[in-house]
């Protein structure tokens, strides 16, 4: 019985390629950051309500009605 040595070695450096458009860019970190996961949606939801309740608030309080 006669072993074949399968083995391969590159010669040359493969190109680089780019990676994938869903894998780059603002979609791809808002994906991987803030909704990866239902929990990671929920409290990204929660957070924006948050801040949309509370801006308003703060913007009239520190601007808008500030005694300077």
């Amino acid at each position: 019985m006669q072993e074949h040595d399968m083995s391969w070695v590159r010669t040359e450096m493969a190109l680089a390629q780019p990676a994938p458009p869903s894998e780059r860019g603002l979609y791809a970190w808002v994906r991987k950051n803030l909704i990866a996961t239902p929990g990671d949606t929920i409290l990204t939801i929660l957070g924006i309500l948050i801040v949309a309740w509370i801006l308003p608030q703060v913007i009239n309080w520190a601007l808008l009605n500030a005694q300077w």
